[in-house]
């Protein structure tokens, strides 16, 4: 699957196309399809996606929205990870999970991470408690709320 990433937003396979400028109701009504992932109370405010890469291995995607979320509520943050590099088990917060996921980002858009800037930042990030780890990105909007 093909990514193509801009300054602050990130083209996946030229399904979706993810930016700080980017609201809910743009992003479900594609033709991506969505699962509601994580709930606050009753109020959905995060969804998931799964891709599906050349050779049948599955790219993961979760993104949120401001709260409270509605059709205008913008994208705070997404996380992408691919099936065969997210899992692992690493010592620290810099190690063989997060080298091989910005090692891959590198190769599908030639952009070495981290990156920052007005709009936001990315970075490869490992949860140890998951063993898990993920791209993160994290746009300014959020850090207001």
């Amino acid at each position: 699957m093909k990514l193509e990433f801009n300054i602050n937003s990130l083209n996946i396979g030229g399904e979706l196309l993810l930016s700080p400028s980017k609201n809910k109701k743009d992003l479900m009504d594609g033709i991506v399809l969505w699962d509601e992932w994580i709930k606050n109370d009753n109020e959905v405010v995060s969804y998931r996606t799964v891709f599906t890469e050349a050779g049948g291995s599955n790219l993961y995607l979760i993104v949120s929205f401001e709260s409270p979320v509605n059709d205008e509520s913008l994208l705070t943050c997404w996380y992408l990870a691919p099936e065969k590099i997210m899992d692992g088990e690493q010592k620290k917060p810099e190690g063989r999970v997060t080298k091989a996921l910005r090692k891959w980002f590198f190769n599908k858009t030639e952009f070495h991470l981290p990156i920052s800037g007005d709009w936001g930042d990315i970075d490869a990030v490992y949860d140890h408690w998951n063993t898990v780890g993920v791209i993160a990105c994290n746009y300014k909007l959020s850090f207001k709320n």
